[in-house]
């Protein structure tokens, strides 16, 4: 029997304390492992937990140690690396995974080597895609912990992949901490490993064990080599300081069958999968989706084709932006299990990362506008609409207008085929009133408005008006985007005779617009990754056609039909299918009696899934709020009575309420699929958990979850059966990213959702799936407890975590898409692509420029194939796209750039060659994709 001891640390870098009150412990930390190794041969090596980040965060405070460092890393005794930081990988993108661990990379090599193992200690579950990933950074083992089933029967297994990638794993049975604090003599160092050795009997698979001598934010035991031998011979067995690749090396040199284990590793049976985590904190997971939409579809390849038009690229901004992101990115700190002065940092972090790549998808648009070609323009403005995604799209644009120069009304968009569009001013519609104009003198007069503002003169319908106006007139009066009121007609009638003599006239409703006009319209086929441009059009005889229809019972598309219930829901007819979705988007809350990491609910928990009564009688007040032609919207106005907290005893609910105002927004676009959601919720209530719900008359046997790289199948809900002696009972709760999706092989139904990562599906007798919940909100007020009947003991320290409770106003954003067959056939992936990165939209002015009307800068086919990332390659010389295959087939890739490129090669996930340059004919690239499999490309110019 051998011993490899490993010395490591486990570093949270934020959790229960702050960034800097963890760091003024890790400068000592790493200024007692400097010391130690410097001093004593013996002590050969020390692992700073698989995350390079910690360099940054040390030298930032002691960058004379620079050179002490990089001699121990380069000499192989301090391990550092893969990652830069070591993350949950649930929480956030495929793509920002890769990210972590090319900066972990480049960082590791500036300081002479890294450490080639795929070290996740302590993340909370592990995704189905982590060994492809790790394949493509040169990495083949992996040493984790928790996710790993009962059903391995060894420390050792082959895990592989949705496409065939294997890594060696090695599995820490006993966590990454199974060797901390060793006694400080000989003797009871051997009576602390031999126990060791028992504790994993039957699970070692040679006869070597891995003993990682090491915790969180633990120090290194300086005086441990000077008893290994003393200990060794007590024991019979030989012991050493060592480290993760040594013992890897070791056992690989022994031939044994290794267990094959596939996919995901989300098991709690052995250790907390703490997978509540998902919904901890939600706003944080909104803002952390938001933030990789803006850098990954938006930031990135802006730059990118603006850097092949001319522009520089902004290498170090992006580089900035990431960091900031990424920094969010731990275990502790994406999963929302932080102290609140933690999570108050991170808002920071996102605020700064925010700024910047918003700063370069900015610049990036403005240059490329200003390349485009609008000579064609009958005015001196218009609008270019921007697609992000590889394939053409035909979408909503939300935009404002540039000034016109003109003083008559807009009524629609042509592009340069002279096809039109129709324009939705924002807040409404030309069906919804007649756009009236003041003239400022009538304004004035009428509104007792004072100012130097800029206002047309008077208009309807587009017609410029001398006379009197007959019918129901509401007037439009323009300063700044959105409405400022309505008032009765009666005050204004006396000033307004002269303009109006109609009586009848009830009242005006007042909007506000100063300059530009802001509004929406559909753009037709944009090219993949590319962009249309678009003119206004001043023709009153120009009358939009329109499949919308509102009212304040119920909406129509060509697609749906939705009727308004009295309780807030909505029963939506699929024309297609003929499907009935009942009593849909229902808001219901519970109670939840457990922490930041786990959700339980109260013994005597009092669900709501109702809003008051209003004074009226009826529970919900419906506003109309857009009429069309472009998108038509109401309003679902609500107030939920909640209980206030929980009660003393904490199996229950309080019978004191509180009222949570809600507001519901549902919305139909013309001719285009998904009935579209967005939920204002105040929170005034503790200790609880809200979810919307959608019902499915299908009978479907599994679930189909968007994840990284891939889609997975899981089953409804955790299998029957006690679940006895697990570390943590499931139930139902998993984790997603942007869609879930069940069908019955003939018809499905999709939710598409926007940074909400918790659902769970809700199955009824006979496998009829009866509900899909979102977790849209869930507060608790505890870091971790240990009282929860679904977890035993603590998963942290105890502490009180008041902004955990995510009191006030929160937004939510998710879709409904009913659909023929399941997700693959009705092409959800790209759909939920297109919701979650919509059409970008910018100002043009007229210009004779270099790039055409209409153009795009990538074309990437068939839709199986999904576009992952543009960027810039590493060293700064050419273009890195990479593509996956979302399918379970072999999948012939044609990519199309729209630049000039001389080689475009393979490449693996550290952009190195991985294979020979592929052949490009007629500027088209063929590769053959393997299932799930994720190629990265160098294009070189």
């Amino acid at each position: 029997m051998r011993g490899y001891i490993v010395p490591h640390t486990h570093w949270d870098r934020e959790w229960y304390a702050t960034f800097q009150q963890f760091r003024f412990k890790l400068v000592r930390l790493v200024d007692r492992v400097l010391e130690t190794l410097e001093t004593d041969p013996s002590f050969k090596y020390f692992t700073l937990d698989g995350q390079a980040v910690i360099l940054e965060d040390y030298l930032e405070i002691k960058p004379a140690e620079r050179g002490r460092l990089e001699k121990l890393i380069a000499a192989g005794r301090l391990l550092i690396g893969p990652w830069y930081v070591l993350p949950d990988e649930f929480l956030v993108s495929g793509e920002a995974l890769i990210r972590n661990l090319l900066r972990g990379a480049d960082l590791c090599r500036a300081f002479g080597g890294l450490m080639a193992v795929g070290y996740v200690p302590d993340q909370f579950g592990h995704i189905a895609q982590l060994p492809q990933i790790l394949t493509g950074f040169r990495i083949d083992a992996a040493v984790l912990w928790r996710g790993v089933s009962g059903d391995c029967r060894k420390d050792r297994f082959r895990w592989e992949a949705p496409d065939g990638s294997r890594v060696n794993a090695f599995y820490l049975s006993d966590s990454y901490s199974n060797a901390a604090g060793l006694p400080a003599t000989a003797a009871e160092l051997a009576e602390r490993i031999e126990q060791l050795v028992k504790a994993q009997h039957g699970r070692l698979s040679t006869d070597a064990i891995l003993l990682m001598n090491g915790s969180d934010h633990l120090m290194p035991q300086p005086g441990l080599p000077g008893i290994l031998p003393e200990a060794a011979a007590r024991l019979k067995m030989a012991l050493e300081i060592s480290s993760l690749p040594r013992y890897i090396a070791a056992v690989r040199q022994e031939a044994a069958a290794l267990q094959p284990i596939t996919g995901e590793l989300r098991s709690g049976e052995r250790a907390p999968l703490l997978t509540s985590c998902a919904s901890s904190r939600i706003r944080q997971k909104q803002r952390n989706h938001a933030v990789e939409t803006l850098l990954e579809k938006y930031a990135e390849p802006l730059a990118v084709w603006a850097w092949l038009q001319g522009a520089s690229y902004p290498a170090g901004f992006l580089a900035e932006s990431w960091r900031q992101l990424l920094l969010n990115h731990p275990h502790d700190s994406i999963c929302g299990c932080g102290n609140d002065q933690v999570h108050r940092e991170i808002e920071t972090r996102f605020d700064h990362a925010e700024q910047v790549a918003r700063l370069v998808r900015d610049d990036s648009l403005r240059f490329l506008a200003q390349k485009v070609d609008t000579g064609w323009f009958a005015g001196e403005s218009g609008l270019l609409a921007f697609n992000p995604h590889p394939r053409p799209v035909t979408g909503l644009v939300e935009v404002e207008l540039p000034e016109t120069g003109r003083d008559d009304v807009i009524n629609g968009l042509v592009d340069e085929k002279g096809r039109f569009a129709a324009w939705q001013p924002s807040g409404g519609g030309a069906s919804e009133y007649f756009a009236i104009n003041l003239t400022p003198l009538q304004a004035r007069a009428a509104l007792g408005w004072v100012g130097s503002r800029e206002i047309q003169g008077l208009y309807l319908n587009g017609v410029k008006m001398s006379g009197p106006c007959d019918g129901l007139l509401k007037v439009d009066f323009i300063l700044g985007g959105s409405p400022v009121g309505e008032l009765d007609l009666d005050e204004l009638k006396r000033q307004a005779l002269a303009l109006f003599k109609d009586r009848s006239i009830k009242r005006i409703r007042v909007v506000a617009r100063q300059g530009g006009e802001r509004g929406l319209f559909i753009a037709a086929a944009v090219p993949g990754c590319g962009w249309r441009s678009y003119e206004p059009l001043f023709d009153p005889a120009a009358r939009p056609a329109t499949d919308l229809r509102v009212s304040a019972k119920g909406m129509e598309s060509s697609l749906y039909r939705i009727k308004f219930n009295r309780d807030g829901s909505l029963d939506i007819l699929d024309k297609e299918s003929g499907l009935e979705f009942m009593n849909c988007g229902r808001l219901v809350d519970g109670g939840d009696r457990g922490d930041l990491y786990t959700y339980a609910a109260p013994e005597r928990d009092r669900l709501v899934g109702r809003p008051r009564p209003r004074c009226t009688g009826r529970r919900v007040k419906v506003e109309v709020i857009e009429r069309g032609p472009v998108r038509t919207a109401v309003r679902l106005i609500m107030a939920y009575r909640l209980p206030a907290a929980l009660t003393p005893d904490r199996q229950g609910r309080l019978r004191q309420k509180v009222s949570c105002a809600a507001v519901t927004t549902v919305s139909l676009a013309a001719g285009l699929p998904g009935i579209h959601f967005r939920t204002e919720f105040e929170n005034r209530a503790c200790d609880h958990r809200l979810r919307v719900h959608f019902t499915a008359p299908l009978r479907a046997a599994s679930v189909w979850v968007d994840g990284h790289f891939n889609v997975a199948e899981r089953p409804l809900q955790p299998p029957p059966g006690d679940y006895a002696g697990w570390a943590e009972k499931p139930n139902g709760l998993a984790p997603q990213k942007s869609f879930i999706s069940i069908d019955d092989g003939r018809f499905g139904v999709t939710v598409v959702n926007q940074g909400l990562p918790e659902y769970e599906v809700i199955p009824a007798a006979g496998g009829r799936a009866a509900e899909l919940a979102v977790t849209l909100l869930r507060g608790v007020g505890w870091l971790s407890r240990e009282d929860l009947p679904n977890r035993p003991g603590h998963a942290g320290p105890a502490v009180e975590t008041p902004g955990g409770q995510c009191p006030g106003a929160h937004s939510f954003a998710y879709s409904l898409v009913p659909h023929r067959g399941d997700w693959q056939a009705a092409g959800i992936k790209e759909l939920a692509g297109i919701l979650t990165a919509p059409l970008l939209g910018a100002a043009l002015g007229k210009a004779k420029g270099e790039l055409p009307a209409a153009g795009a800068m990538l074309s990437l086919e068939p839709r199986q194939i999904v576009l992952s990332s543009v960027k810039q390659s590493q060293d700064g010389r050419a273009v890195i796209i990479r593509i996956f295959n979302c399918s379970g087939a072999v999948q012939e890739a044609a990519l199309t750039p729209g630049f000039a490129f001389k080689t475009v090669r393979p490449v693996n996930l550290l952009e190195e060659p991985a294979g020979e340059p592929l052949p490009a004919a007629g500027g088209r690239v063929r590769l053959s994709v393997p299932p799930w499999r994720i190629s990265t490309l160098r294009f070189e110019s």
